[in-house]
């Protein structure tokens, strides 16, 4: 795969070459950026007429996106924070003993007192907690998709919920933070990409066959998507031991 920038019209484009693609693909990130997947040895020009005929639709979706664009909201590493998992708001707890930087216990998140990177301790723990949980709830959408085997990997996609690669679903940690039947509907999404790489229409159509309310929960995913925490916390000294 090779990625390379582009300036047409007044947007940055990133080209994103994908050997398995035959056609061209706008997609808009969730905090506004473009890129376009297109077969690989595309070169610059067709890439380039491309988004020029496509920008009356750019500039639509932009603004139909405005209204979602993620807040990124920081927090603070004090008692009390809210952070939430699975849909529920857990309230932080400075501990002073405790055999790892972070658990989950009693209904709040403990955060050890110490801990030279508080933001990356919690993001660990997304990864670390969520790995197992996505994977039993992945096993039953996979077999109905007809996608067996696939191994997930929770990790930092940016502003991308979740990517799909040959076996592999790569999920974003903070997908975690979301409802279950919103995790669902990014688990069915990802697991339909191993059918189909486009959005065209044979896409959705499998996606529906799969989960017949997708539309909805799409449509809240876009809403709940503005509040979630990205891992940016607000300047404070380490915590004291």
């Amino acid at each position: 795969m090779t990625d390379r920038l582009l300036d047409v019209g007044g947007f940055q484009v990133a080209v994103k070459e994908r050997p398995a693609r035959t056609t061209m693909e706008i997609t808009i990130e969730r905090d506004g950026s473009l890129f376009v997947a297109v077969p690989a040895g595309t070169p610059d020009d067709p890439v380039r007429d491309f988004v020029d005929r496509k920008q009356d639709w750019i500039h639509r979706k932009l603004i139909e996106k405005a209204d979602f664009l993620p807040v990124l909201p920081p927090r603070e590493i004090v008692d009390g924070e809210g952070f939430m998992y699975l849909g529920r708001s857990y309230r932080l707890l400075l501990v002073d003993d405790q055999e790892v930087p972070v658990k989950l216990m009693r209904g709040r998140l403990c955060l050890r007192r110490g801990t030279a990177d508080p933001a990356a301790a919690i993001r660990a723990w997304y990864r670390a907690t969520g790995t197992g949980w996505l994977r039993r709830r992945m096993k039953p959408w996979a077999d109905r998709v007809g996608v067996p085997g696939v191994e997930v990997v929770v990790r930092d996609l940016g502003y991308r919920w979740g990517s799909q690669s040959p076996g592999r679903l790569n999920i974003h940690w903070a997908t975690l933070q979301l409802p279950p039947s919103l995790v669902d509907y990014v688990l069915v999404h990802e697991l339909t990409h191993t059918h189909r790489a486009d959005h065209g229409p044979k896409f959705w159509t499998r996606v529906e066959r799969t989960m017949p309310d997708y539309r909805d929960r799409q449509e809240r995913l876009k809403r709940a998507g503005a509040g979630i925490w990205l891992g940016r916390v607000t300047a404070h000294p380490r915590l004291g031991g």
